[in-house]
């Protein structure tokens, strides 16, 4: 090997020692992005005349272990406990990450970093963008059943009627078919055979329905006399029927007659609303888009779909948390199939980087540098006093 060589072995650990620790710091300057996973390095002997010809970078890889997962508290901000990727939409193209902080563009759901979309997973198995455009209203539903609660006392004498002209009825509100509110109260009268009659009335105070309830000697409605119907009439004429229920037939959850006094007497609507705006969207822990509405209902319109490589050899690096794929993932999911892991809501996953190795590994290069330096240094001095000793000095 000739002093030359020495030289050239020696520039080719400087160039190796660099390229790696431009990764090295790259990797400490990411070690606070959400998702952001380690790039490891390596080297690879030049030996092209079976000779020590020096060293070269041969590249580097991404190492895919899984960073700790800390919460945000933000709605749109999700990590995955498992080996999946959330799957993006940019530009016709699919992508894969693990950063998962997203936000709403308008209507629909993106990803920060690249600003594609974000997938769910169709009942059909086809992956769509997440979208709300078309669930910002939710819908009225018709009341169809009002539930009653409370005590009548069993002791109360024929006529007693409840409430009590010094009282005022307790009100509450059902939905007719075009989703306007109607507000009702119902008053009771103890019948000379021991039922009570309940009398259903409109705002106007005139009865829409009425119907007969009878008790057990125990306290809890008898049946075949435990509900009764009433027609409800919207204003554009269209009539519907509501039914009255004081509760099951031996069960003390709805309304009773016991010996007690009576009280807190109550009618609540159990299923109809009127029409909502949309409120919030929040996901569960099965990746599940969840809107919620002014009008109390709520829908879950999408599922986050995940991607699972059996290979993560096969991503390639885009940006510091993007990936792009050679191949199709193995396996798209949903959170629910545990292959690819499980999504932790407001929360983000940590970059996997360790401080303290990416250190020990600049400590390395470190030392690397110095005896490249010191080698050259050798060389020089050689070549040195080569050139003088030609000249007979």
């Amino acid at each position: 090997m000739s002093l030359l060589s020495v030289v050239s072995n020696s520039l080719s650990g400087f160039r190796a020692f660099t390229k790696t620790l431009d990764n090295l710091s790259h990797n400490v300057a990411n070690m606070n992005s959400p998702g952001y996973k380690k790039q490891d390095s390596y080297f690879r002997e030049l030996n092209d005349n079976q000779t020590g010809d020096g060293v070269r970078f041969s590249g580097s890889a991404t190492r895919f272990t899984q960073g700790d997962i800390y919460s945000t508290g933000q709605d749109t901000n999700l990590a995955i406990d498992g080996a999946g990727f959330f799957i993006i939409e940019n530009n016709g193209k699919l992508l894969y990450t693990r950063a998962g902080q997203f936000e709403f563009n308008e209507d629909k759901l993106v990803d920060v970093s690249s600003g594609g979309s974000i997938m769910a997973l169709a009942e059909s198995g086809e992956l769509v963008e997440i979208d709300i455009s078309t669930w910002q209203v939710s819908q009225s539903e018709p009341t169809t059943e009002v539930e009653l609660s409370g005590n009548l006392s069993s002791l109360s004498t024929t006529g007693t009627e409840f409430p009590l002209n010094t009282d005022t009825p307790a009100e509450f509100q059902v939905y007719d078919s075009q989703g306007e509110a109607h507000t009702l109260t119902i008053t009771y009268t103890k019948e000379p055979e021991g039922d009570w009659r309940a009398d259903v009335r409109n705002f106007n105070d005139e009865i829409i329905g009425t119907g007969l309830l009878r008790f057990t000697s125990a306290g809890s409605p008898m049946a075949d006399s435990n509900s009764f119907a009433f027609e409800l009439v919207s204003e554009g004429g269209v009539s519907q029927s509501i039914l009255v229920n004081a509760g099951e037939p031996g069960e003390f959850s709805g309304l009773t007659s016991f010996p007690s006094q009576t009280n807190g007497i109550s009618a609540e609507n159990r299923d109809g609303r009127g029409v909502g705006a949309l409120l919030s969207a929040t996901f569960n822990e099965q990746g599940g888009l969840v809107l919620s509405y002014t009008n109390g209902a709520s829908e879950e319109p999408y599922e986050i779909a995940l991607a699972y490589f059996k290979d993560n050899s096969v991503l390639q690096g885009l940006t510091d948390s993007v990936f792009s794929a050679e191949s199709s993932p193995q396996v798209i999911a949903t959170a629910d199939e545990s292959i690819v892991g499980n999504i932790r809501t407001q929360s983000l996953e940590r970059s996997n980087v360790d401080v303290t190795d990416e250190f020990s590994e600049i400590i390395i290069i470190q030392r690397g540098y110095q005896a490249c330096s010191q080698v050259l240094s050798v060389s020089s001095e050689m070549l040195e006093e080569l050139y003088n000793s030609s000249r007979g000095r």
